[in-house]
């Protein structure tokens, strides 16, 4: 009697003991905004509630014929689109009978081939807003076109002096985009996050777009180009 005391008794306690252990790994779920990126990353929730909050903020680096400005400031924020290889023209892509059509950056290459396309602030400004953002451009080919691979940059730590544009010109590393998504009658917006690039800096920046492309054989004309712009966030 006294040994099945014994056993009632141990066999209750471990019971006890087992449940205690069971209740105290057992982990609960934590709703929140789970993504580093947003406004509101919660780094102690474990489920994501569709609660994150982005800024929502559009840059128009160039659209419509016409330069954009960085910030508020027409000043400080001015940007300039300049060609340091080949040539960079505005044209109305199918006119209508007012002369009313989309308006492009024409991108010409050299006799070498190259052609080399910048957009840059006149005076730097810092880009934190966009540090997880986007750079986007909308471009088609031109007729005749022999477009291949060619590179993108924004601004970086890398520092060169550049004689065709007369300029200094900071870059991060380059993302390559294939010519062979686009062609030459529906335009085709291409999305590039910048944080893909490889060095980016968004520190007293001023190097918004640059176009840098060798393209030995067709047409000098090689891409139109009917809008650049930054976005802080995309759906």
């Amino acid at each position: 009697m006294k040994a099945l005391y014994h056993f009632t008794v141990y066999t209750l306690v471990f019971s006890i003991l087992a449940l205690g252990f069971v209740t105290c790994t057992k982990t609960e779920t934590r709703e929140g905004c789970t993504d580093p990126n947003s406004l509101n990353y919660n780094h102690l929730a474990d489920v994501d509630d569709g609660s994150c909050e982005y800024l929502d903020i559009t840059q128009t680096v160039w659209y419509n014929g016409v330069a954009g400005v960085w910030g508020d400031d027409p000043f400080t924020g001015a940007i300039e689109i300049m060609a340091c290889s080949g040539a960079v023209d505005t044209m109305t892509l199918n006119p209508d009978t007012l002369g009313n059509g989309v308006k492009v950056l024409v991108v010409t290459k050299d006799a070498n081939g190259q052609a080399h396309l910048l957009a840059k602030m006149i005076n730097k400004q810092d880009g934190d807003d966009f540090k997880f953002g986007y750079l986007r451009f909308t471009a088609y080919l031109a007729n005749g076109s022999d477009l291949g691979n060619f590179n993108v940059f924004i601004n970086g730590r890398t520092c060169v002096m550049n004689g065709g544009c007369n300029t200094e010109i900071c870059r991060s590393g380059s993302q390559i985009v294939s010519g062979g998504v686009l062609n030459d009658s529906i335009p085709k917006t291409i999305t590039l996050a910048v944080q893909d690039f490889e060095k980016p800096y968004f520190k007293s920046m001023d190097n918004l777009f640059e176009l840098n492309v060798t393209v030995p054989t067709g047409n000098d004309t090689l891409l139109y180009i009917s809008n650049i712009e930054w976005d802080s966030y995309i759906e």
